[in-house]
């Protein structure tokens, strides 16, 4: 008896027990790119709310947590996050410390029009320079890291736009910086505390996965031969078969024949 038959089944197919649907929930990707999202944000976000740990700036941590855990990061492993923590890092280098440069040059003439017309035209030549990575297209990650350069340039240029000093204009270029750390960091506690997977081991799934699929490619065209060849003998065996039963009638027949003209000659 078919032990399939026996399983109820939901829309013509058996259905999968609980026990099973609720492990493929926890070991799925879903569920851990939310855990480790809400935990990392739930702590970005303490720089924001709790005033002792708080700074000028501490706002964009949670905003940069997300660019570098869901945008930079094509998948949720240690290795890719700890990559696009560091990226995140360094094009935020190149993209503040230009701003924090066309800040500087526009301070020194002091408020009025040679200011801003300094901000305007030194700005959008940075921009533009910045803006060549952002629409790349090889290597993939190069429109993020790009993009990622882009936002601390707009970020330090809008917030130093009313500061006096350059003092000021530098230290917030400065808290910027610390920002994309502290954002690097909790993007990599996350990955590495909060169900936590390596390439590695995805890499040995899939070869594991390519190893199978070739094995059941190999025994299905072996099968497929061997049963081509199964039927060539089959049928060989019936042409045998037949040719020899042709012969015993046509032995048959010339026994027959003989035996009538040997009756008639005695006759």
């Amino acid at each position: 008896m078919d032990n399939s038959s026996s399983k109820p089944m939901a829309n013509g197919k058996p259905r999968v027990p609980m026990r099973d649907r609720m492990r493929g929930l926890i070991l799925s990707v879903s569920l851990q790119s939310a855990l480790q999202i809400a935990a990392g944000t739930f702590v970005a976000c303490l720089f924001t709310f709790v005033r002792p740990i708080s700074f000028p700036q501490s706002c964009a941590v949670a905003t940069l947590f997300l660019v570098v855990s869901v945008m930079s990061s094509p998948n949720n492993h240690l290795g890719t996050r700890i990559n696009a923590a560091a990226g995140l890092v360094g094009c935020t280098w190149i993209g503040a410390v230009p701003a924090a440069v066309v800040a500087t040059i526009a301070k020194i003439p002091g408020p009025g029009a040679a200011s801003t017309g300094i901000y305007m035209a030194l700005g959008a030549v940075a921009i533009a320079l910045l803006s060549i990575n952002r629409v790349g297209s090889s290597p993939p990650t190069l429109w993020r890291l790009g993009m990622t350069s882009c936002l601390a340039f707009g970020l330090v240029a809008l917030s130093t736009w009313k500061l006096q000093t350059i003092v000021q204009v530098w230290s917030i270029t400065g808290y910027l910086v610390l920002v994309s750390v502290i954002s690097a960091v909790v993007s990599t506690l996350a990955a590495a505390l909060v169900m936590p997977t390596l390439a590695t081991e995805q890499v040995h799934h899939v070869l594991a996965d390519v190893l199978h699929s070739a094995g059941l490619s190999t025994s299905r065209y072996a099968a497929s031969l061997f049963r081509a060849r199964a039927r060539q003998q089959t049928c060989h065996h019936q042409q045998q078969q037949q040719q020899h039963d042709d012969r015993q009638h046509k032995d048959a027949y010339i026994y027959g024949a003989m035996s009538a003209v040997a009756l008639e000659q005695q006759l």
